[in-house]
């Protein structure tokens, strides 16, 4: 490290040691120095006065452009009315300045300048910080490191200011300013005692500024200085940094707008506009989250929005600002925001069991308890509002959806908890519910024979209560009482079969001569008016049979309330005479009414109406006879003719299909394309291998709902190959993002081991259309035959209860699964499997409702889920199996452990355990690598040749189109090889939405929050806040250092009491609750594939390995940019380590591959993979070796992409965003990770 200028100033001719760089200081007054310092022993010094300056010509000088200290002994007269300069050079363009601090009214703030080429906003300013007083002596340093500024004062790092573009560039001439800016004005008054410009930077220095790369307030200055380079100047700091236990990220306020760092997000994002004006009128913005993207645009045209981790704010300048939080969010993002529903225009409102939220064209509703919120519009959202809403109705259980027939929507619906509503262009919207609704969809709904409803359910008029109707397109529905007595009228005909006459012919005469005209009107109108005969008569006969149908063809349609049939038959015996009078005799006249009260007929006797004696008349017998027959459907014919198979290889295409976030063209740019392809090479792939047993029974109720392509009767579908890419489809939603974490929570509750709460639950979903899908298993691990079937019928009345099904493998007909109240039992004999279970052990027995699989799934890694949920996505490919996954003290973390058992059965919490994710009707992998079963799910092995385990093809999935080789795990697996790749989900912790939204649950990170903030009870108020409080240190020097920055250094630990030591510790201790150990082991040549997914950030490490050998994989600090995990190889091998990382949640990203990291068996390995653009730290304690880095990124549509060779003995530190500000890859040489920098380079791209 050489020194470009080393003045002591001690006279107003000063030069270097050797005599270079000679300078005059003009107006100045020799002065008592401060004696000691950092920069050596300084007796005298130079007091400026008003006027004291001096000017170094620096021509010929070749300074270190990317790093360089710059370090001024100097002390002020009095507190600063405007910035002083202490110094400023145009060679090199810095200064060093001092103003008045705002956060300390009797100090004055530091401000450290340095412009590159690009340009700058601000400087390292301490005006927030630790403040210099007047009067005393002070070593003031500015360091510059590539694209840093750092500002010391006393040794302590007090400010720090990034650039996004940091390259700085040297003048052709310039000078240094002593006391001035370059103009002469700014004059400091005050005192200088020795100045010290340096090329590279002092250890101690740099040290301090490597450790403040993962501050916040690196990353706002970053941001704000990108903001300012993309056209968006918020204007001034109207804050300090400021630290938001409540959402767990650090803000710093600006004029216009404001800045928000989450750790776990590794960048800063900005709010400005109308966006930040409502954010900052809420009364408790912490519902939202930390920021997860700048303002960007909507998904309609001229609309703005910010998104959060717990849900977004959206702008139009129709509706102005609203927030949607929490579930609400999930819901309006999954359905297009604002391109699908329109802005918000209103706050979520607290309604009766529940919450909605108005937009443009929509509204939203979410029951308290659950995690999908569906949408009402249009038509049907009117007639919900108009008929009581959630008041009348409950909530909705899908959002609005075609009615299918023949392959072609006819109309839409939207199921709500007690009603269905259905709209067509013909009819309006209507709703049906009740033993009416369940009746209509028996009937096959509108797809069926009666058509969309033209009415809502009302009284019948002039029938004694219970009596309710429905009117439909083709008929109505009558209600008097009971399900089995409805009366279902559809188009009928009348049928007069005979009539029976009193012989009105004189002695000798013979029997009548009957002739007779039927009538029939409805209301006014004549509809019917038929003779019989059409001429003559009966010839002598008193009883005759006209069997004459009234209308002669067609129907009589009854879907009118007010509908009044009258029946008139005219009765006479021809003398002769002129035909109805005229000397004929007249035998009688019968006339009836069909009304709604007497089910057109129907009620009374059948339909077969007789009018007994009257006149000359003994009987007319006149029969109501729909057409076609009432009755509908069978509930076989509600069940699919063909038996449940297997599907070798679920194709990728169907894989996209299935999954709205998947791209059925991978992308190399796309991070989610990646980790969507593991997805499917673990999970989706060979989800239908053991059969399509939950696609059968999910496209069941999509065709009773009118859902499918496909209907009624299902007993006519027979033919396999026309079914089974629509169940490969529906298969694939029990793995959704929704299913998943439902099962998730369902299993973490202990409802999946709880009989009778499942009986009730599903009999309650059913009742209110929220049909559900049934899982079995055998075993308490979810494993043994696990299968899945359609409940459709439940039972009371008798103990045991029981459940009718209908089960994928036995086609057309129906099953009983039993319940056992008093035990909490339950019994189900399956084809070839016999499942029982209790509330405590043995089998499981669980479900799945329809409003969580009514629509097109995500899968369970979509980036909005994870953040809501804080979750994380383990993944182990297939060629590796589990043997152990424990937390830092040994406990098991597996759910479906043995502690997890032991757990569940106590009725403790299981949460922070990992839950095992194969699908519900998939077999399970044990700790052994097998499949604990591989027959078709629940059902008879399926006889392929050889009848073996199940085998795994090659993985067929899309390559990628353009770009490099996406470094991944999807190899291609050879036949033969049995499917162990495992996929484990963990929940953070409980979420619970309120009225505003969802109140994530946040974890303190330890790297962005200093003593003094949890001194003050700003993270805790326990005993840990209390000791650090009354800790003298904090309160001085080591205030403004982060938890991780004293926990890291021995020798500021032992400045502190044993109290704040042992408090420390406490929060470090908090701070590993998700750190876990995962021993696994290869059952196969191959490689090591290991994935993480914890909210924006992944890293994969791949490597290979051999048949039996072992790993240990060590997971600490997820979430933070202390993140390490530690890897322990059996043998010594390279491996290849990408990381990830989302620049929020619009589209930037970067991704890091280093290849060829050594790995010395037994020796532990460690990455630290920092969040966002922070980097990577190997130690890997190998061989030395060149290791290449990859560095991928998109940042604001520009898309960047370098190659580095990149030296690696015992560990190295890699610095991403140098490459994003100068094309190069800042690289430190470092013993331990978070260690000091034992050298530091700036590596050209390859």
């Amino acid at each position: 490290m050489s020194a470009l200028i080393d003045y002591t100033l001690d006279r107003a001719a000063v030069h270097n040691p050797d005599g270079s760089r000679a300078a005059t200081f003009t107006g100045v007054t020799v002065v008592a120095g401060p004696g000691h310092t950092a920069l050596g022993n300084l007796p005298k010094a130079l007091d400026l006065g008003t006027a004291g300056k001096a000017k170094v010509d620096l021509a010929g000088l070749s300074p270190d452009t990317a790093r360089f200290t710059v370090q001024v002994a100097l002390k002020l007269d009095a507190l600063p009315t405007s910035a002083q300069t202490v110094l400023a050079s145009t060679l090199l363009p810095y200064s060093l300045t001092v103003e008045r601090s705002v956060g300390t009214a009797a100090g004055a703030a530091v401000v450290g300048h340095v412009t590159p080429a690009a340009g700058a906003k601000h400087g390292a300013s301490t005006t927030y910080a630790t403040a210099i007083s007047p009067g005393s002596w002070h070593v003031v340093a500015l360091v510059y490191d590539t694209d840093t500024i750092g500002v010391f004062v006393d040794g302590a790092l007090q400010a720090v200011h990034a650039f996004p573009r940091g390259t700085v560039t040297v003048a052709s001439a310039g000078a240094l300013f002593l006391g001035t800016d370059a103009q002469g004005g700014s004059h400091f008054d005050g005192a200088l005692a020795a100045v010290r410009w340096s090329d590279d930077v002092p250890s101690a220095l740099e040290a301090l500024l490597d450790a403040h790369r993962t501050a916040p307030e690196w990353y706002l200055g970053y941001k704000e200085e990108s903001l300012v380079l993309a056209g968006l100047d918020l204007g001034d700091p109207r804050s300090p940094v400021t630290w938001s236990p409540g959402i767990g990220a650090s803000t710093q306020a600006y004029q216009n707008g404001l800045l928000m760092y989450a750790e776990d997000a590794g960048v800063a994002f900005e709010m400005h506009g109308a966006i930040w004006q409502l954010y900052t009128s809420l009364a408790d913005p912490n519902p939202l989250g930390a920021l997860v993207s700048d303002e960007t645009d909507s998904r309609a045209s001229g609309g703005r929005k910010s998104l959060f981790t717990g849900g977004g704010i959206y702008w139009s300048a129709a509706s102005g600002a609203f927030p949607v939080v929490g579930h609400l969010y999930l819901s309006y993002e999954r359905l297009d925001e604002a391109a699908g529903l329109g802005f918000p225009t209103a706050f979520a409102d607290a309604v009766p069991g529940g919450l909605e939220q108005v937009f443009q064209n929509a509204r939203l509703y979410l029951k308290t308890g659950t995690t999908v919120a569906h949408e009402l519009h249009g038509a049907i959202l009117a007639h919900f509002l108009a008929t009581g809403a959630t008041g009348t109705w409950g909530f909705p259980l899908t959002d609005e959806s075609d009615v299918v027939r023949d392959h072609t929507p006819i109309g839409r619906y939207n199921e709500l908890e007690s009603c269905t509503i259905y709209w067509s262009g013909a009819t309006g919207a209507f709703e049906v519910h009740g033993d009416i609704r369940r009746k209509y969809r028996d009937l096959g709904g509108p797809g069926g024979q009666l058509g969309f409803p033209t009415s809502d359910e009302g009284d019948i008029p002039g029938a004694p209560a219970p009596a309710r109707y429905n009117t439909f397109q083709n008929g109505s529905l009558l209600w008097f009482g009971t399900f089995d007595g409805m009366i279902v009228a559809t188009s009928f005909s009348l049928f007069l079969s005979k009539v029976d006459t009193v012989e009105s012919e004189g002695l000798f005469m013979g029997q009548n001569d009957v002739y007779l005209r039927a009538m029939v009107a409805d209301g006014p109108a004549m509809i019917v008016n038929q003779r019989w005969p059409a001429t003559g008569d009966s010839d002598d006969h008193n009883v005759v049979q006209p069997n004459l149908r009234l209308p002669a063809q067609g129907g009589i349609t009854t879907n009118r309330a007010d509908q009044v049939l009258t029946v008139t038959i005219d009765v006479w015996d021809s003398d002769d005479g002129a035909p109805f009078g005229g000397g004929d005799d007249h035998l009688g006249t019968w006339t009836t009414q069909l009304t709604m009260a007497n089910g057109w007929g129907l009620r009374e006797s059948g339909g077969v109406l007789h009018s007994g004696h009257f006149s000359n008349i003994n009987d007319i017998v006149l029969s109501v006879q729909p057409t076609p027959p009432p009755g509908g459907f069978s509930a076989n014919d509600h069940w699919w003719a063909v038996a449940n198979r297997g599907t070798q290889d679920i194709a990728y295409a169907d894989y996209a299909a299935a999954f709205s976030d998947v791209d059925s063209s991978p992308e190399w740019w796309d991070l989610d394309d990646d980790l969507d392809r593991l997805f499917y090479a673990l999970v989706i792939d060979g989800l239908a291998r053991g059969g399509n047993c939950f696609g059968m029974s999910l496209e069941s109720i999509y065709v009773d709902k009118n859902q499918s392509a496909f209907s009624l009767p299902l007993s006519r579908f027979g033919d396999w190959n026309q079914l089974v890419e629509t169940f490969n489809t529906k298969h694939q939603y029990q793995v959704g993002s929704a299913p998943i974490w439902w099962f998730v929570d369902q299993f973490l509750s202990g409802r999946t081991h709880d009989p009778k709460t499942v009986f009730l639950e599903t009999q309650a979903a059913a009742a209110r259309g929220d049909d559900p899908v049934l899982c079995i298993a055998q075993n308490a691990d979810f494993s043994g035959a696990p299968h899945c079937i359609r409940p459709i019928g439940w039972d009371t009345s008798t103990s045991p209860w029981t459940i009718t099904v209908h089960d994928p493998n036995f086609p057309s007909t129906s099953r009983t699964l039993q319940v056992d109240p008093n035990a909490n039992t339950f019994h189900y004999a399956g084809a070839g499997a016999t499942y029982d279970g209790t509330s405590s052990s043995g089998g499981r027995l669980h479900y799945m409702p329809f409003h969580l699989l009514s629509s097109r799934e995500h899968t369970p890694v979509w980036d909005a889920i994870l953040l809501i949920l804080a979750g994380t996505v383990l993944i182990l490919g297939s060629d590796a199996e589990t043997v152990s996954l424990t937390d830092l003290q040994g406990n098991d973390l597996d759910a479906f452990g043995a502690r997890g058992r032991q757990l569940e059965t106590a009725g403790a919490s299981l949460e922070g355990l990992f839950v095992g994710v194969n699908g519900y009707s998939a077999g399970r992998t044990t700790g052994g690598g097998r499949i604990a079963e591989l027959r078709p799910a629940g059902g008879p092995v399926v006889k392929d040749p050889g009848d073996g385990p199940v085998r795994t093809p090659p993985v067929h999935v899309p390559p990628v189109h353009t770009g490099p080789v996406v470094t991944g795990p999807v190899a291609t697996p050879l036949v033969g090889r049995p499917v162990v790749g495992e996929v484990k989900l963990r929940r953070r912790a409980s979420v619970q939405d309120v009225t505003l939204g969802l109140r994530p649950p946040v974890r303190v990170p330890l790297g962005s929050v200093t003593l003094k903030q949890v001194a003050t009870g700003g993270v805790t108020r326990s005993k840990v806040a209390t000791a650090l409080a009354q800790d003298p240190a904090v309160s001085r020097a080591l205030g403004d250092a982060t938890v991780h920055e004293v926990a890291g250094n021995p020798k500021l630990v032992a400045q502190l009491t044993p109290a704040a030591q042992a408090a420390i510790g406490a929060l470090q201790l908090a701070a590993t609750a998700s750190d876990y150990v995962h021993q696994v082991r290869a059952v196969r040549g191959g490689n090591l594939d290991y994935a993480v997914r914890h909210g924006l950030s992944k890293l994969h490490l791949t490597a290979p390995v051999a048949a039996g050998e072992t790993a240990s994989l060590a997971l600490s600090g997820l979430g933070t940019a202390r993140t390490v995990l530690g890897v322990t190889a059996q043998h010594d091998k390279a491996a290849s380590v990408r990381i990830d990382q989302k620049l929020g949640v619009t589209g930037d990203s970067l991704k890091l591959v280093l290849d060829g990291v050594p790995l010395t068996g037994g020796q532990a390995a460690q990455i630290n993979a920092k969040p966002g653009i922070g980097g990577v730290e190997v130690v890997s304690g190998g061989a030395h070796v060149d290791v290449t880095v990859s560095v991928e990124a998109v940042v604001a549509g520009r898309t960047t992409s370098h190659r580095f060779s990149v030296p690696l003995q015992d560990g190295v530190r890699i610095d991403p965003a140098s490459v994003l500000s100068a094309g190069g890859l800042g690289v430190s040489q470092i013993g331990q990770v978070f260690g000091p920098s034992l050298s530091k380079s700036v590596v050209p791209s390859m």
